[in-house]
Order: C-alpha cells, then structure tokens, then sequence
C-alpha cells in the first residue's frame, strides 16, 4: 500500500527560501560582477575607438609630413643634378627658395599636428598655437574640428574649437 502525503505550504515555503538564498548567495556576487565587467568593457570600447579616430588623425598628418619630405628630396636632387651638369641658369634662386620654404612648411605643419594628436602636454599646447597662428592651412582647420571632437586631448576641447575657429577665420582673410 502506497501512502501519500502532500508537502504542507509551510514546507514548500522553507525550501523556497532555501532556494532563494542559495540563488542569492551564489548569483548575486556574479551579477555584481557581470555589469562591472560590462562597465569596464563599455569603457574600454569607448578608449579604443578614440585611439582609433586619433591614430587616423595621426597617420593623415604623418602622411602629409612625409609626402612634404619626399617632395623636398625630389626638388633638391632636381637642382642638384641641374648644378652638377653644369645648368645652373636654368635654376631660379628666388623659385627654389620660395620652394624650399614652401615644403619645408608643410613638413613642420605635418610635425606639428602629430605632436597636437600624440604629444605629451607642453608639446599639444605648442603646436596649437603654432597651428593657429603660423603653420596651419585648411587641412589643419579639418583636423582641428576632428580632434575638438575626440575627447582625452591635453588641450580641451574648448580651445581646439576656438583654434578652429581662429585659423578659418585668418585662412579666409589671408
């Protein structure tokens, strides 16, 4: 014979909140964990796409420095070779100066916003202000407004809008 017997309510309760701290005790701290570890990586996601957009920033710049460069190198070993074979009238001291002077500007604006976007602090103060006053040219102006929207720059993000802003203004006067 088969004897049955319902578990009382009071019973059901006690293993319920068994359960129920058990589940506390074990979930709980993991849990805790879970939306730490999601914090962190939402903020590690946000650090790496800000090193991204500033790396592009950097390797435009780069690339700009050194098309400068090898444009110098291209100029000077054209006068080179014309003065080696003895041509020296076809080259115009007062163009090759004005050209020299020309790419040797666009190599120091390339330098100069690399050390805006990867400088240490004294450098980015620098050469914004070089940026805005004596080096900067339209691409800059672009490069200003990219980086004012990048958060994480030594110059705040007030001052590379106002220098922006201040270069446009001087590119269009000039």
């Amino acid at each position: 014979m088969i004897v049955r017997e319902g578990i009382t309510l009071g019973e059901l309760a006690a293993v319920g909140a068994v359960v129920a701290a058990v589940c506390a005790v074990l979930i709980g701290p993991l849990l805790f964990r879970v939306r730490r570890h999601r914090s962190e990586i939402a903020d590690l996601t946000e650090r790496v796409k800000r090193s991204e957009r500033v790396g592009e920033l950097v390797c435009k710049s780069l690339t700009r420095g050194l098309i400068g460069i090898d444009n110098t190198l291209d100029w000077s070993s054209g006068i080179l070779h014309r003065v080696l074979l003895g041509r020296e009238e076809e080259v115009d001291a007062t163009k090759v100066i004005e050209e020299m002077r020309t790419l040797r500007v666009a190599v120091e604006r390339a330098s100069s916003e690399v050390l805006l976007l990867a400088g240490t602090r004294t450098e980015q103060i620098s050469a914004l202000q070089q940026l805005t006053y004596r080096l900067g040219d339209h691409a800059t102006v672009a490069t200003l407004s990219e980086a004012a929207s990048v958060d994480g720059f030594v110059v705040s993000s007030t001052a590379l809008q106002a220098a922006h802003h201040e270069l446009a203004r001087r590119l269009s006067q000039g």
